[in-house]
């Protein structure tokens, strides 16, 4: 696999785009969103960092924010710890009506075809897992 193949991954999401950005935005949110994983940053505003903190181990993985565009688009270029190669991961929002959003997740500079495997799996799960915990949070209020 030459690193400029792109895995490129949406999903609907019966909510609004404001609620479908919040989630990926907030920390609180995005924390009970993915209980196996916690966020932690200053301010969202570009070059600022994110760490990825996964529960019940020593892992921190940290990004570095390339683009923030409020209900729009978020990407970074995200560091896995202890290694300078990184994966540029790009969210994008489309509003299809106004309670369907499509989110859109891109990643590039994928090292080769076992990173790709891993990374398609591993998105595949947590835009699930973001669209049950959006759709269910709704249903709930």
């Amino acid at each position: 696999m030459r690193k400029s193949e792109i895995l490129s991954l949406e999903i609907l999401i019966n909510q609004n785009i404001e609620k479908v950005w919040k989630v990926l935005t907030t920390k609180e949110l995005f924390n009970e969103c993915f209980d196996f994983m916690n966020i932690e940053f200053n301010q969202l505003n570009v070059d600022e960092k994110i760490f990825f903190k996964i529960l019940n181990s020593n892992i921190v993985d940290y990004a570095i924010i390339k683009q923030y565009v409020e209900f729009t688009s978020l990407s970074y270029d995200y560091y896995k710890m202890n290694s300078n190669d990184f994966q540029n991961i790009s969210f994008d929002l489309i509003l299809e009506n106004k309670d369907l959003t499509r989110l859109k997740m891109t990643a590039r500079n994928l090292k080769d075809e076992a990173e790709f495997q891993h990374s398609e799996i591993a998105w595949k799960s947590m835009l699930n897992t973001m669209k049950s915990y959006i759709e269910r949070k709704q249903n709930c209020r």
